[in-house]
């Protein structure tokens, strides 16, 4: 008994089919969040991302913690590449930033505290200077609290500058880090591992697409 041979190319083309997803399956499995990254580095893929919609009327996206060591740093290469990046087709956040949102003269406590509640994420920088400083250090134990108390994961970490010992390390944040994978700003892959963390519309991206719609 033998196939026609138009069905026979049927038969190896669903045989290759199924060899191919299977192989794109484990490929998945074994590399997800390398996948994850670069489908959303990618803007045509980007429509297989649902739209975080958790915390929508929070005022900011994200909330930048640093010491002022590494101020030089988040003013002028984190700061506008989450804000106004190069690419059109990069999502844009509202940011908050001690230097530029917070009241001169007023109470850091409370406005770190704030910052914390009203961001969707908290991007702790996390360096020798950071650690160092008494502030930022409250500043990331509010963004434990706030995660806590929320029940969501808001936290990203950068690890900037120098590698850092344990010992520099105070025990919460120690415990932290050994749950919790962090980013590095040197990784060739950073901007793109970033903006994956980060809600995948960010609130100047839908406010854009809304004006947009708008004049039309």
């Amino acid at each position: 008994f033998c196939f026609p041979m138009d069905h026979k190319f049927k038969l190896l083309f669903i045989f290759l089919l199924i060899i191919f997803l299977f192989l794109m399956t484990i490929i998945y499995l074994t590399k997800k969040q390398t996948v994850t990254v670069w489908m959303f580095s990618k803007p045509y893929l980007r429509v297989f991302f649902p739209k975080d919609l958790t915390d929508q009327d929070k005022q900011f996206d994200v909330f930048i913690s640093y010491s002022q060591e590494d101020s030089q740093f988040v003013e002028t290469v984190l700061y506008p590449g989450l804000v106004s990046p190069q690419s059109v087709s990069d999502p844009r956040y509202e940011v908050c930033l001690p230097a530029t949102d917070w009241q001169p003269g007023g109470l850091m406590v409370d406005q770190m505290v704030s910052s914390v509640a009203s961001s969707r994420r908290t991007i702790i920088v996390l360096s020798r200077g950071f650690v160092q400083d008494k502030w930022t250090d409250l500043q990331l134990r509010a963004a434990l609290a706030q995660s806590l108390q929320d029940k969501t994961q808001r936290i990203i970490l950068l690890l900037h500058g120098q590698e850092l010992s344990e010992d520099l390390l105070g025990d919460h944040l120690r415990r932290y880090i050994s749950l919790n994978t962090y980013l590095s700003t040197r990784d060739k892959w950073f901007w793109q591992k970033l903006r994956c963390a980060l809600p995948h519309a960010g609130k100047k991206t839908m406010k854009r697409k809304e004006d947009e719609m708008s004049q039309m």
